[in-house]
């Protein structure tokens, strides 16, 4: 199935949307946005776009189980300032570089479940944190990479519009999620706006996916307090350890030990995860936390 029919497809079960024909002028008016989306197609990574429901909060996500990019109905349906078409053109790049990752997903997925199993099997206390802790380095390096594709799209597209743009003629009319890996550099006078430290950028306003590019990135993205991916990604280990140990306890008892310490993992309000902690005395840190109506018994 060619592109063409993705998009056909997408805009005649939704023409309530005004904003899905967008989908289509955005991702062909960059040429290397459009080979990544084609090659997807073609190799079988995206099947079809979709629209998420009204609970959807997420701007865009990619499921390797269904390969389809989901986008959020409000995005879809009101209108959109220049600067909010930037962040969509995000997206998309940001996405559809997920679908490109998806062997290197499905390999650190597996790892993480045959690790995690073997502890469950195993005796008493089932330590799960280095596993815990190489599964969400794996997730948070595939984030930052799609993230440097997310912003490299919309680095092109304003020096298509303009071939004399720099980083910071461009600052103020970016979305305040790129803005983010922007600092105020004193230095020059007057200040000038610039990459922030640890990302190397090229003269044509890209930033190579590099491994220290994808470490610096770390820095302003996944490791950060206010980022929900690494939520994400810890909520989806503690939810398979909560599997394996309902699998393979048969009746033992013991410690089950997710160090929150070495993981540098920010507790949060999450019921689910709460309960998890809870039904398995999971003991969270150098203190015992394995009761819920402890304080601290939560992620």
């Amino acid at each position: 199935m060619p592109l063409e029919d993705l998009f056909v497809d997408f805009e005649s079960h939704n023409p309530h949307l005004p904003n899905v024909p967008k989908i289509r002028e955005i991702i062909e008016s960059d040429q290397q946005l459009k080979n990544a989306f084609s090659t997807a197609v073609d190799q079988g990574r995206l099947l079809r776009f979709e629209v998420g429901s009204e609970e959807y909060e997420a701007r865009g996500s990619y499921s390797s189980r269904k390969q389809t990019i989901t986008l959020n109905q409000e995005y879809l349906s009101t209108e959109l300032s220049p600067t909010e078409l930037k962040a969509l053109r995000k997206t998309l790049a940001h996405e559809i570089q997920h679908a490109h990752q998806y062997e290197e997903r499905d390999r650190f997925e597996k790892e993480f479940k045959a690790t995690a199993t073997a502890i469950a099997k195993g005796p008493y206390p089932h330590d799960y944190t280095e596993a815990v802790e190489r599964y969400m380095v794996a997730r948070g390096r595939n984030e930052n990479e799609a993230e440097i594709y997310g912003i490299n799209a919309v680095f092109r597209e304003e020096r298509r519009e303009n071939p004399e743009a720099t980083f910071h003629s461009i600052y103020r009319t970016l979305p305040s999620t790129i803005q983010d890996y922007f600092y105020r550099d004193e230095s020059d006078r007057p200040p000038r706006f610039t990459l922030k430290p640890n990302f190397q950028a090229d003269q044509d306003l890209q930033v190579p996916p590099t491994a220290e590019n994808i470490e610096g990135m770390s820095h302003y993205f996944y490791n950060t307090r206010s980022n929900s991916y690494k939520a994400s990604a810890f909520g989806s280990a503690l939810g398979a350890i909560d599997l394996l140990e309902d699998k393979y306890r048969e009746g033992r008892q013991g410690v089950v030990v997710v160090d929150l310490d070495r993981l540098s993992h920010e507790i949060v309000d999450r019921p689910k995860q709460t309960e998890l902690v809870g039904k398995h005395g999971i003991v969270t840190s150098g203190t015992d936390l394995r009761h819920p109506s402890h304080p601290d018994a939560g992620f």
